[in-house]
């Protein structure tokens, strides 16, 4: 064993002889820097670092021969200009370099251009540090980087390209369309550049059209005035700006444009805060600069702003009438998030972006604890087995991910940060600088007595259009648990995904809680990404935090193939493709399906949605035994319903609010319900219908049975409680048919309204409504009919060829209103309590003036007494109005009642009610008897 003690300066070179068999150790125990030293040769199996060892003569990447096993302790400092290969590099046989045995790091390597270590075992809970443009490459079986810190940056490194750049004098000719006037460009509101040429020779000018003026003045000399003035336009609202203009000389001045974005840390809940900084030096010289740029400069600070003086407030400067001769400077700068743009670098792949960092395990990985951070590219890959990174803090502007576990299960939370504080956008500069003349003496409230007065105005104006963190990205995501994975990380993923999972469960966190990210999510960025082909084996979904699918065509959630459909599809959060086919066992949704411009067709045994939206530009169509559907919002162009055994909305106060069709002039936006269920009614749900201008048309359809103008019709029949009928108008139509050709069907709606075109009545015959065609085979019964406000159930009675009905005799949720009389307070059918026509309990009194406009069970008042009238007889008196129909029933067991009489109130019309009798002869056996007043509601009509 070699054991190596140095000085601060010794000068000692260990060469070992050509050929000669390694040392078996090799400890460095004393600082070591070469220069002034020489760079040691080290040939050992195993080399350990106990102190300070810095190599920047060797002219290339340090490494060391023969070594199988490396250990830096914490004790171990090793730097080098070119970096460091940790590998193994065997002198006999192949030159290498292979795979060494272990690396452990404890201490810190300050690695320069490049650290390479590739052992079977690696542990690095030290730190590794290497400037920007360099890269970190980490391989190996076993990779333990539990607590370590690789870092490749600093918060915030951004690169600032030019897009475009120019300088020169203005007017560009001396003909009037060049001529540039201050005082009528350079308003209160907006600012426009003079015309001018870029580094092609293009003429371009700068409009800002909503900017802010901001302005100092001075008089460094009695007969001179300066005016420096900003005009700032920022396009970001979440962005907060402030300028400051450095009046301190005639020479000098310069001129900051702050920008200050915020945002909510995840992990630890506060407030993380990003500056940017755009400096022009408004000099004498500001514009005669012939080195680029110009006198322009970018700079950042994150965490607090940078000290750059007082805030200069906004306001106009004046300036004079006139045009005048300007000189210029101008600039386009795109700020890109990260050290270098992909547009800059081979095949435009982030992989070969400088600043990269390679992690790659063969059999396990573990990153708990982990600091790392990469300005541009970063890849983690343990197919195997993916031991996790509780407490770690990872990011990078790209990555590639692939991960693995051996368990049935894996959690990808606080892997990956969403976004970085990292600004990006453009920032577009253009200064310049003119005099002017004037022989009207100082400006009022200025010391200066001179009579004429220099004016030099310096003024600068700026677009921006920033965003103060970038998102990042993750070229492929690879990710395999036997049975089931958590994601709780955002990805925003543009080439490949492939996930290997029975169960996905995407949560949501909140800020606060340690995960990186407000939720996880899953977007695939990439048109040619599709949903079945990155998850196949995926039977259980449950998300609660984001998907988004940028593929053009529709995804498919499972097939109708037997086995290949989901048991659970569970969504509480979004998901946002162009068109879901789902096929699910069960299906449940609370959150927001949004399909674009395309379809949403679901197959499901039990579906549920409760207080969730479906969002679709074409067809939506949900086929199901059993549909459980409340607080739901639906906007899609045209709906079909086919429940099976249940359609319900649970309860009329717990009603959907569904839109159909649209107005931009679409045929076929209509709804259906193919076929009645066994049980249930959506009498709390809302449908409104809207066709568009022209000859357009909604084919709707109903499944209900057709149980007269009755309120059976309201119970277990499908009935709806809201439907509003739209249209802007032409010849558009809502067609009406049934659901089964051939037979007869009904649409029991508690509430029909018209809007707009839709109220048109044909005048010429018997006021029919002409956007309504209703086909013999079904009728459309209502219990209130309203335009404008105003019902009008009684003269919608019977029109369109009789297939538009009222039903008096119910009173829904969203038809009655409440009457108190005789003590009592009842629901009735308002449009019915509200006629100003119709006379319900016969007393000659309008319903609408009529204190007590019905007939109450409680009026009837049921008597009994015996009777000797032969034969002795029951004698039953009870009340009645005129008109009406009555029913007298008896019983002898109180389970089965059978008709006495029945009869109808032979009282003249207007009367109040009258009693009537009936006698029953007194049988062996006890009776027992209940007695029906059936009002003709609607009397006299």
């Amino acid at each position: 064993m070699k054991r190596i003690i140095f000085s601060s300066l010794l000068a000692v070179s260990m060469v070992p002889a050509l050929h000669a068999a390694p040392d078996t150790s090799y400890e460095l125990d004393g600082d070591y820097s070469a220069p002034p030293l020489v760079a040691p040769t080290i040939d050992a199996t195993n080399v350990t670092f106990n102190a300070s060892l810095t190599v920047n003569n060797t002219g290339a990447v340090f490494k060391t021969r023969d070594t199988l096993n490396f250990t830096n302790t914490q004790s171990g400092t090793l730097s080098a200009g070119f970096g460091f290969d940790f590998e193994w590099y065997p002198t006999v046989g192949t030159s290498g370099p292979k795979t060494a045995s272990t690396f452990y790091n404890g201490g810190v390597i300050n690695g320069g251009a490049s650290v390479t270590i590739s052992a079977t075992n690696v542990a690095l809970p030290g730190s590794i540090f290497i400037p920007v443009g360099s890269k970190i490459k980490v391989t190996g079986s076993s990779l333990d980087l539990s607590g370590t810190t690789l870092v490749l940056d600093v918060p915030g490194t951004n690169s600032f390209n030019v897009l475009d750049y120019g300088s020169g004098i203005c007017p560009l000719s001396n003909t009037v369309a060049y001529a540039w006037d201050p005082s009528l460009n350079l308003t209160a509101n907006s600012a426009f550049s003079s015309i001018f040429t870029n580094h092609l020779k293009q003429q371009l000018e700068l409009g800002l059209i909503g900017s802010t003026p901001y302005f100092t003045s001075n008089f460094p000399t009695p007969t001179n005035q300066v005016i420096r003035a900003v005009f700032l336009e920022n396009d970001n609202p979440l962005l907060a700006t402030r300028v400051f203009i450095d009046s301190s000389d005639i020479a000098g001045g310069f001129a900051h444009i702050e920008w200050a974005g915020s945002q909510i840390d995840p992990v630890s809940g506060n407030t993380v805060s990003n500056y940017l900084y755009l400096s022009d030096v408004l000099a004498d010289t500001t514009n005669a600069f012939t080195v680029f740029p110009f006198g322009y400069s970018i700079s950042e600070q994150f965490g607090s702003p940078a000290n750059v003086g007082t805030a200069t407030p906004s306001g106009l400067p004046p300036f004079e009438p006139g045009t005048v001769t300007n000189s210029y400077a101008y600039i386009d700068y795109n700020v890109i998030p990260g050290s270098a743009d992909t547009n800059n670098i081979v095949n435009l792949s982030p992989t070969n972006l400088p600043g990269r960092m390679t992690i790659s395990a063969s059999k396990d990985l573990d990153l708990a604890l982990a600091q790392i951070e990469a300005p541009n590219y970063l890849l983690l890959e343990s197919t195997n087995h993916f031991k996790g990174n509780n407490g770690s803090t990872i990011a990078a502007a790209y990555a590639d991910i692939r991960l693995g576990s051996t368990n049935g299960f894996m959690t990808i939370s606080n892997l990956w940060v969403p976004n970085q504080p990292r600004w990006n956008g453009p920032v577009i500069a253009w200064n310049t600088r003119w005099f002017t003349v004037n022989t009207n003496g100082p400006p009022i409230g200025t010391n200066t007595t001179a009579s004429t007065i220099t004016n030099d105005y310096r003024v600068l104006l700026v677009f921006s259009s920033l965003n103060a963190f970038a998102p990042t990205y993750v070229q492929d995501l690879w990710l395999h648990a036997t049975n089931t994975l958590l994601i709780s990380d955002t990805f925003n993923i543009f080439r490949s995904l492939w996930i290997d999972a029975r169960s996905l469960t995407i949560t949501t966190n909140g800020p606060g809680v340690g995960a990186g990210a407000v939720d996880g999510e899953l977007n695939l960025r990439s048109p040619s990404l599709s949903w079945a082909t990155s998850v196949p084996r995926l039977r259980y979904l449950t998300n609660n935090g984001a998907i988004r699918i940028w593929n053009a065509s529709a995804q498919n959630f499972g097939s109708g193939l037997v086995g290949s459909n989901y048991l659970d599809f569970i969504n509480t959060g979004f998901i946002g493709d162009n068109g879901s086919t789902i096929f699910a066992n069960e299906f449940f949704n609370s959150g927001t399906i949004s399909n674009g411009g395309n379809l949403f067709m679901l197959t499901s045994s039990n579906t549920t949605v409760l207080a969730g939206q479906i969002l679709a530009g074409a067809d939506a169509t949900i086929r199901a035994q059993n549909l459980i559907v409340s607080n739901s919002f639906f906007n899609v162009k045209s709906l079909t319903l086919t429940p099976t055994n249940l359609l319900t909305d649970v309860s009329v106060t717990n009603g959907n609010f569904w839109s159909v069709g649209n107005t931009n002039g679409t045929t076929g936006v209509g709804f259906a319900l193919t076929r009645k269920p066994l049980t249930g009614d959506l009498l709390g749900t809302s449908l409104t219908n809207y066709v568009g201008s022209g000859n357009k048309q909604a084919f709707n359809t109903w499944a209900g049975q057709d149980r007269g103008a009755s309120v059976l019709g309201y119970s277990n029949n499908a009935a709806l409680g809201r439907l509003i009928l739209d249209t802007s108008g032409g010849s558009s139509v809502f067609n009406f048919g049934s659901a089964v050709p051939g037979l007869t069907n009904a649409l029991y709606v508690d509430y029909l309204e018209l809007r707009n075109a839709a109220t048109n009545r044909d005048q010429t015959t018997n006021g029919n409504f002409t956007h309504l065609v209703l086909t013999n085979n079904l009728i459309i019964y209502y219990a209130q009919a309203i335009i404008d406000g105003t019902s009008i159930a009684e003269k919608m009675n019977h029109k369109n060829n009789d297939h538009l009905r009222w039903v008096p005799s119910y009173a829904g949720y969203f038809s009655s209103t409440n009457i108190g009389f005789s003590g009592v307070t009842n629901a009735y059918n308002a449009a019915l309590a509200q006629s100003t026509d119709i006379d319900s309990d016969g007393d000659g009194i309008p319903n609408a003036s009529d204190p007590t406009p019905f007939f109450l069970p409680s009026d009837v008042n049921l008597q009994t007494a015996l009777t000797n009238v032969p034969p002795p007889s029951m004698r039953l008196t009870f009340n009645t109005i005129p008109h009406a129909t009555n029913f007298v029933y008896y019983s002898t067991n109180m389970v089965n009642w059978l008709l006495l009489t029945n009869f109808v109130t032979v009282a003249p019309y207007p009367s109040p009610p009258v009693t009537v009798v009936v006698l029953d002869p007194i049988m062996a056996v006890t009776r027992f008897y209940q007695v029906t007043v059936n009002t003709w509601l609607t009397y006299p009509f």
